[in-house]
């Protein structure tokens, strides 16, 4: 990319039909700015660590971070970073 810029994706598409239910695309400097504002809202993001979060995105780089098949709600849910 030629800014530079990193964005952080998230991908709910309905296997039926092959649609997107959901779409998420966040620059990865809003992922930190929002964990830092989340943990004065809600302890369960108290334990979430943007230095270990980080640390593994530079370790995987771009690429997939999760990739499930729900047959269940016929759901494929990707979360990936590029």
């Amino acid at each position: 990319q030629k800014s530079g810029l990193r964005w952080f994706h998230v991908n709910v598409r309905n296997l039926e039909t092959g649609k997107n239910k959901v779409t998420v695309n966040i620059p990865l400097p809003m992922v930190k700015f929002g964990l830092k504002v989340g943990r004065h809202f809600s302890p369960d993001l108290e334990g979430l660590d943007w230095d270990d979060f980080n640390g593994m995105l530079k370790e995987t780089g771009q690429g997939v971070l999760v990739d499930v098949m729900d047959e269940e709600s016929n759901e494929h849910v990707q979360v990936y970073i590029d």
